[in-house]
């Protein structure tokens, strides 16, 4: 359960970097680009680029990306994939975007929860 929470919060980290908040009068830091890599007490997730479904009037946003999982027990990466619902608040003017989650839904096919190491589909 504990790698759930952990996987959770990896997520949100992403939506965030990948529509975050970009309303200032400084420059833009530079994209890190894709993949992303966050490493935690000797845990690897990679993130993929985001492919968005549909971000319905700039409101209701859905997206997918391709994860990769590799704990200090596996010896290989568990892929899977997170799709997010969401809702978004738009200032045009400032060009950002605050994104706040309302569904999240983890799935690694071809591996048991055992394997994944946590509980996948409750980690909605």
């Amino acid at each position: 359960m504990k790698q759930c929470k952990i996987l959770a919060i990896f997520v949100l980290m992403l939506m965030v970097s990948a529509w975050g908040f970009a309303a200032s009068d400084e420059a833009s830091p530079a994209d890190p680009g894709w993949p992303r890599v966050f490493q935690k007490n000797g845990e690897q997730l990679t993130i993929y680029q985001p492919q968005v479904d549909f971000w319905n009037d700039y409101k209701e946003l859905r997206f997918r990306c391709a994860i990769a999982v590799k704990t200090s027990a596996s010896k290989q990466d568990k892929l899977g994939v997170a799709e997010i619902d969401a809702e978004t608040v738009t200032d045009h003017a400032a060009r950002a975007v605050a994104v706040m989650p309302k569904k999240r839904e983890l799935r690694f096919p071809n591996t048991t929860d055992k394997e994944a190491g946590f509980p996948a589909k409750g980690c909605g």
